[in-house]
């Protein structure tokens, strides 16, 4: 037993740079959203689970910690979700580790997600082999948001619109889930 000692094992940082990828990353209890008819609704925050710190022993160094928070529409029946994870041990300026979003109908007992992986900063599209792809994922130089054009977005076109109740969603680094489509209406980030 000499060789082995205790570790402690960080808490999630929200600070961390993966955040910048989260759909809320500044984690508020709820958001607006408005569509070009004047019509608004409210994201309000029902799940959060930050990972706390804990003590290992040596053989059991690995640290992983996560962030997972549910954000619900009740007008729209609709669930957004996003899970962030990192190896705990990890530099201070290394971003490696994944990000994770879903988008499902409340009552929906699927729910899903699809895996991005980071590297340098970027989210990169990929599908862990255990997760089954839900969304198509294109980068944007420019798109245009109801009438503001918002430069390098990542686009994400869900597969299952029946599951999901929302036909596409739009994220940028640092600013999050900027707007979504449900029924060919675009919902926008107030």
């Amino acid at each position: 037993m000499a060789g082995c000692q205790r570790i402690e094992c960080a808490e999630f940082q929200l600070d961390h740079p993966l955040m910048g990828w989260h759909w809320f990353a500044d984690l508020q209890p709820g958001y607006t959203y408005v569509n070009a008819q004047g019509g608004s609704v409210q994201l309000v925050r029902t799940e959060y689970d930050r990972a706390a710190a804990e003590k290992r022993w040596c053989h059991m160094c690995a640290c992983y910690t996560e962030l997972q928070t549910d954000y619900t529409c009740a007008a729209l029946n609709t669930l957004f979700q996003c899970n962030v994870d990192y190896e705990g041990l990890a530099g201070p300026d290394e971003n490696g580790g994944s990000v994770y979003y879903g988008v499902n109908r409340l009552a929906s007992t699927e729910r899903g997600y699809s895996s991005f992986g980071s590297r340098d900063s970027t989210l990169e599209g990929y599908v862990s082999d255990y997760l089954p792809q839900r969304f198509t994922v294109r980068r944007r130089a420019t798109v245009m948001l109801l009438t503001t054009p918002v430069a390098d977005v990542l686009e994400l076109t869900v597969l299952d619109t029946a599951t999901a109740g929302v036909e596409a969603v739009w994220v940028k680094k640092g600013q999050g889930l900027l707007a979504f489509r449900r029924r060919g209406v675009v919902w926008i980030k107030q």
